[in-house]
């Protein structure tokens, strides 16, 4: 990749404005989906040509897709499509709620989150096909994920706010630049034949949900303890933490380690879901989409990521459309709740609610 990130890192800032954490959200949007839609209508630019493999995606109304639903019907009376979806849908509420161990509580922007989790998903993928167990496999994922984390948080005791955003970019950037020039790890065209879990359907399912429940429970937890009024302090201003002897720095580092962890968990189970990963899964689109479920949500909520996750989770399987136009539909959702609503789906209901309140004693 070269310089290439250190470029888009430079733009980004200029475009954002030096210091405007906003400005640089929008910027790094806005870059993203010029460099994702011009080659549509300018071709391929001059540089290695990247081949992608593309694995066959059905509507929901066609054929195929119909005879998953109405075919088969398998334990808890779904079939293998609304098991397939569930599993989808717990995977995708892991990975915001770890991401909003970060940003939420801790207030450390990041957007390169997916980057964890495709070091998650490969660690267990490669581990899996050596012969080591998938539960071993996953929790590996999630501790290799969470070694990386914690050099990425090092920079984050250095830097802060848009520059942070920046940092974490450029981790994204060359995790796919990295993973692409690994034969060892498939190289331009992933790793595939990854061995079956083990649990069939019904029993990864109940997995993947009982992750993402467990997560939403630790995360109701951590932000009602000790640690989590630790993040609120950093979050709201780290100077005045820091006077009050608070170690921000360790509690940086910790959140990191917490959320990245989890994230890699989350790509253990992807990979084995799929059972076929690529270094375009986790691309700067995959962490955009990541942030606009906590973004959406209501950052440092639990209840509204959880929602925010599912919707946009269900999205691109009610309607395939969605998936060509992800940067563009999940950029315009950041920029519109950033602009209109910051505190997400959480503030909009807690208004909602007091309005009914204030409408019934008088």
């Amino acid at each position: 990749m070269g310089s290439v990130p250190s470029y888009k890192a430079l733009a980004i800032i200029v475009l954002g404005g030096l210091g405007d954490v906003r400005g640089t959200l929008i910027a790094a949007l806005a870059l993203g989906v010029i460099e994702a839609y011009g080659t549509i209508y300018l071709g391929e630019l001059p540089g290695p040509r990247r081949h992608r493999l593309h694995l066959p995606h059905h509507r929901a109304d066609d054929p195929p897709a119909r005879a998953l639903r109405q075919g088969h019907r398998m334990s808890f009376g779904l079939g293998a499509y609304e098991m397939t979806l569930l599993t989808t849908i717990g995977i995708g509420v892991t990975l915001a709620l770890s991401l909003n161990l970060i940003t939420g509580f801790c207030g450390q922007i990041s957007l390169g989150h997916a980057a964890f989790y495709g070091t998650g998903a490969y660690t267990a993928a490669m581990l899996t096909k050596s012969g080591v167990p998938f539960l071993l496999a996953m929790l590996a994922g999630g501790a290799m994920a969470a070694a990386v984390g914690i050099v990425v948080g090092l920079a984050s005791l250095r830097v802060r706010h848009d520059f942070l955003a920046i940092t974490t970019m450029g981790v994204s950037f060359l995790f796919v630049g990295v993973v692409r020039k690994q034969e060892a790890l498939g190289g331009e065209l992933g790793v595939s034949g990854i061995p079956d879990h083990g649990f069939g359907k019904p029993g990864f399912m109940l997995l993947a949900l009982a992750i993402a429940a467990a997560v939403a429970l630790f995360s109701i937890y951590l932000k009602r303890s000790w640690m989590g009024y630790a993040f609120d302090s950093i979050a709201d201003d780290e100077d005045t933490a820091r006077t009050v002897g608070i170690d921000v720095g360790q509690y940086k580092l910790t959140a990191f380690a917490f959320g990245t962890a989890l994230a890699g968990i989350a790509g253990g189970l992807y990979a084995h879901q799929v059972r076929f990963i690529s270094p375009d899964s986790f691309g700067f689109i995959e962490s955009i989409t990541i942030l606009s479920m906590v973004v959406v949500g209501g950052i440092g909520s639990v209840s509204g990521i959880i929602v925010a996750a599912v919707v946009l989770t269900m999205l691109p399987q009610w309607f395939q459309f969605i998936e060509d136009y992800k940067l563009l539909l999940y950029g315009g959702l950041l920029f519109a709740v950033m602009r209109f609503s910051p505190g997400g789906l959480a503030a909009l209901t807690q208004k909602a609610v007091t309005r009914l309140r204030l409408r019934e004693q008088t």
